[in-house]
């Protein structure tokens, strides 16, 4: 609606309805996790269809952290590129950065991407100045006046795009 550059996804309550959307959408990688979770609990990468049910089966009707059946899933569009989490705080709906996370990724030798380490960005340079207006933009979008917001970004060759964004204080403390 605010013209953001946004990934393919939907929250699905089962199994044939994750199907349907993989399919229709013609995706090849998918991010699949839970609607409610904490951290990257049950956060799942799939390179193919194949990949995608066996994660579905597993994480479906699973118990989260918080000891709450998993009854909703978000299949999101893989993409990749630089992670970036920036943390804005609001006042009278003027987002301001408090901090940029960047997020160094190896694969590892099942192919799988692991967080290897992250960096505070202290000095923005292009992309994350990027990254940091398009973080504003999403914060306006959401509608947040008052209070903070933790997002999640990537910044590919398109440009960056929202991964998710959460109205808290980031961080698990």
């Amino acid at each position: 609606e605010y013209g953001l550059r946004s990934l393919k996804g939907k929250v699905v309550d089962n199994f044939k309805e994750a199907m349907a959307f993989y399919d229709n959408e013609g995706l090849e990688e998918v991010v699949i996790k839970p609607n409610y979770r904490a951290g990257s609990t049950n956060i799942r990468f799939c390179s193919n269809r194949d990949e995608m049910i066996g994660e579905i089966t597993n994480i479906l009707d699973s118990i989260n952290p918080y000891e709450n059946m998993v009854d909703k899933l978000l299949i999101q569009e893989k993409v990749d590129g630089v992670e970036y989490v920036v943390n804005t705080v609001s006042h009278n709906g003027i987002p301001r950065v408090t901090l940029v996370w960047k997020f160094n990724k190896v694969k590892n030798s099942q192919g799988d991407e692991i967080y290897e380490s992250c960096e505070t960005v202290n000095e923005l340079g292009l992309g994350e100045a990027e990254v940091v207006e398009y973080a504003y933009d999403v914060v306006k979008a959401l509608g947040v006046q008052y209070g903070s917001v933790s997002g999640k970004y990537i910044m590919d060759e398109d440009g960056p795009v929202l991964i998710e964004a959460n109205c808290c204080p980031s961080g698990g403390n």
